[in-house]
C-alpha cells in the first residue's frame, strides 16, 4: 500500500486494503472505557489500529493488550488549561505524531482534540471522522459555544469526512450554527453497551438503595441529589442514597455544604470513582442522573442493562433512553422538588410494576444501545471508505 498525503479535496476511494486508523482522545481512560467495543472490532477485521491519549486513571498498557500497532501518550493535552500557548504546543505535538503514524484515517474524541486534532489533519490531508460525544462543560452552563469555540469548530469540522453525534439535539445546534454541513453528518446513539456484561442475577423486588454516579458537579445534577437525599433521608430511614464519584465539591461553596451536611447522615452515603462500576449497579435498586446535558448518558444505559430503576432530567442525552413511565422516569432538569416526588413514587412501585420497567429497560438497550449495533454502524462508515 502506497500513502499519500493530500489537500484540497478528499478522495474517499484511497483504499484497497484494510486500513491504519488512528484514534485520539484526551485520556486513556476515555478511550479504553468507551471505545473498546469499537477498537476490538476494527482490529479483528483486520484493520491496523493506534491510539494517541494522555494517561489517565487506565493504564496504556491495557489499550496495548487489545492488540494496538501504536499506542502512544499525548503529553501536551489537557481540556481545562485554556491557554493558546499550550494549544500550539498540542498542535505540534499531534502535527509530529500523525506524520509518523500516518494514518489512514483518525477517529477524534473530546472537544479539544476534535477541535485541533481536526485542523492538523486538515493541513496535512489526512482523512479524519469527528466524534461529537458532547459538546463540554461551557456549553452546559450557558446552552450556547462563545464564538471562538464555534470558530475553532468550523475549521476542524467542515472539513471532516463524518461528524457524527451522540443525539440529534447536538447536531441541530451544530448544523443550523454553520459549524458542520448536514451532509456529511449524522447520529450514533452512543459507544455501544456490552449486554453481556452489564447483566444481573438479582432481581429488584423493591426500591431501598439509590445511586447516583459521576463528577460531583453543577452541571451532572449533583446539588438536587443531594438536597433530595437529605430531604427523604428522615422520612425514610431505611432507605439509603449513595453517591459515587470524585473531584468533592470542585470549589463550589453549595456543593461543599450539601456534602458536609450530607456526611452527617447515616443513611446517604459517598464512595470515591471506581472503574467498576457495575458493582455498584448489582448492589443499588435505582439509579439517578439529575444532569443539565448528556451527549448520551453512558451510565444511564449501563444501569438500564442491569434491569434497574432509572431516574434521569428530560434534557438531550438523557430522554433519548427513557420513555416515561414505561422503562424509567423523567424529572424536570435542576427541580429538586420534582425529583423528590419522583423518588418516593419510585419507594412506592409494586413490585410487579418494577418488574415491567426493568425489562422494558434492558429490552430499550438491546434495540437500539447495544455494542453490536453501535459498532456495526462505525463499521459500515469505515467499509465505505475501503470501497
Amino acid at each position: 500500500r502506497k500513502y499519500h498525503y493530500r489537500t484540497g479535496q478528499i478522495n474517499l476511494t484511497l483504499f484497497e486494503v484494510d486500513m491504519k486508523i488512528l484514534f485520539v482522545s484526551n485520556s486513556s481512560w476515555n478511550l479504553y472505557n468507551f471505545r473498546r467495543p469499537l477498537i476490538s472490532a476494527l482490529i479483528m477485521d483486520g484493520h491496523e489500529v493506534s491510539c494517541l491519549c494522555k494517561e489517565s486513571k487506565t493504564k496504556l498498557s491495557l489499550i496495548n493488550e487489545l492488540g494496538c500497532k501504536i499506542v502512544a501518550e499525548l503529553e501536551h493535552v489537557n481540556p481545562r488549561i485554556k491557554n493558546p500557548m499550550a494549544d500550539f504546543f498540542l498542535m505540534r505535538e499531534l502535527f509530529k505524531k500523525y506524520k509518523d503514524i500516518k494514518p489512514d484515517v483518525i477517529f477524534l474524541y473530546t472537544p479539544k482534540l476534535n477541535i485541533y486534532g481536526g485542523i492538523v489533519a486538515r493541513i496535512l490531508g489526512i482523512q479524519y471522522i469527528n466524534n461529537i460525544t458532547g459538546l463540554g462543560s461551557e456549553f452546559t452552563r450557558k446552552m450556547r459555544l462563545p464564538f471562538y469555540i464555534k470558530l475553532l469548530y468550523r475549521w476542524s469540522l467542515r472539513k471532516a469526512i463524518r461528524v457524527i453525534s451522540h443525539n440529534a439535539h447536538d447536531l441541530d445546534y451544530l448544523i443550523s450554527n454553520g459549524i458542520c454541513k448536514k451532509e456529511n453528518s449524522e447520529v450514533i446513539p452512543g459507544s455501544g453497551i456490552d449486554l453481556e456484561y452489564f447483566t444481573s442475577e438479582r432481581k429488584i423486588k423493591s426500591v431501598v438503595n439509590f445511586l447516583f454516579s459521576g463528577r460531583f458537579l453543577e452541571e451532572k445534577g449533583v446539588i438536587e441529589y443531594l438536597e433530595a437525599a437529605i430531604f427523604l433521608s428522615s422520612r425514610y430511614s431505611h432507605h439509603i442514597w449513595n453517591l459515587v464519584g470524585d473531584n468533592y465539591g470542585v470549589g463550589s461553596r453549595r456543593i461543599d455544604k450539601l456534602i458536609e451536611k450530607a456526611k452527617l447522615i447515616s443513611n446517604i452515603r459517598m464512595y470515591e470513582f471506581t472503574d467498576n462500576i457495575k458493582q455498584y449497579y448489582e448492589a443499588f435498586d435505582c439509579f439517578v442522573l439529575p444532569s443539565y446535558r448528556e451527549g448520551l448518558s453512558k451510565s444511564l444505559l449501563e444501569a438500564m442493562s442491569m434491569e434497574r430503576i432509572v431516574i434521569a432530567s428530560d434534557v438531550p442525552g438523557c430522554r433519548e433512553a427513557i420513555k416515561q413511565g414505561v422503562n424509567g422516569f423523567l424529572m424536570a432538569s435542576q427541580n429538586t422538588i420534582e425529583l423528590t416526588n419522583i423518588m418516593e413514587k419510585v419507594i412506592h412501585l409494586k413490585e410487579s410494576e418494577i418488574e415491567k420497567l426493568c425489562m422494558e429497560a434492558r429490552a430499550q438497550v438491546k434495540n437500539v444501545f447495544s455494542k453490536q449495533i453501535i459498532v456495526g454502524l462505525y463499521k459500515s462508515i469505515i467499509q465505505g471508505l475501503a470501497k
